[in-house]
């Protein structure tokens, strides 16, 4: 893999997320959770090294996605070097809300999904891809299942991040800074 921007490098890792999602659930029988995966592309060389994550937990804010990809990010730069493109590919539960919908607390659409108390509310594929000048991009896709219990994808954005909020956006600002690239942000 030899990307030359990042939004060749973000789609490079939906095309393999999806692959991956539909291997396991195949391999299943069924829906099955992906665990978290970050892949890091080496500046030096066209290396790409993939390193599964522990499954977050809503529970346990120490297992949750930004905590155990900022230690990922951190272990990723001890052993791998500085990269010249980083992803994190997670799944999630997404559902649009109105300004007035904003009191929900860490791990409720997740339950609420699961439990099948709405309809409004979706699995996904989150990705999210920077580099080390601060470019970040993401991509959401809906995962929807067969009736074979294999997932169908339905890409639902891919955009550049102008915004500097969020968890993951405030982990890769973290990290950033961690590798004194204190211009970003």
């Amino acid at each position: 893999m030899t990307p030359n921007d990042l939004s060749e490098f973000t789609k490079a890792i939906a095309i393999m997320a999806q692959a991956a999602k539909y291997a396991l659930c195949q391999s299943h029988g069924g829906p099955a959770d992906t665990p978290p995966v970050m892949l890091w592309h080496k500046s030096e060389s066209d290396e790409l090294e993939i390193c599964a994550l522990p499954m977050p937990s809503a529970d346990d804010e120490t297992l949750s996605a930004p905590n155990l990809f900022y230690s990922a990010l951190t272990d990723g730069f001890v052993k791998f070097g500085k990269p010249a493109f980083v992803g994190f590919v997670s799944e999630a539960y997404m559902r649009t809300i109105s300004d007035e919908d904003t009191k929900f607390q860490r791990g409720d659409l997740q339950r609420a999904f699961q439990d099948g108390i709405t309809d409004d509310i979706n699995e996904i594929l989150s990705i999210v891809c920077f580099t080390t000048l601060g470019e970040i991009q993401h991509q959401v896709i809906v995962v929807k299942y067969g009736d074979d219990g294999l997932p169908m994808y339905e890409q639902l954005s891919h955009e550049n991040i102008n915004t500097k909020s969020g968890a993951i956006v405030d982990v890769i600002n973290d990290f950033l800074k961690f590798m004194n690239l204190d211009d970003v942000g």
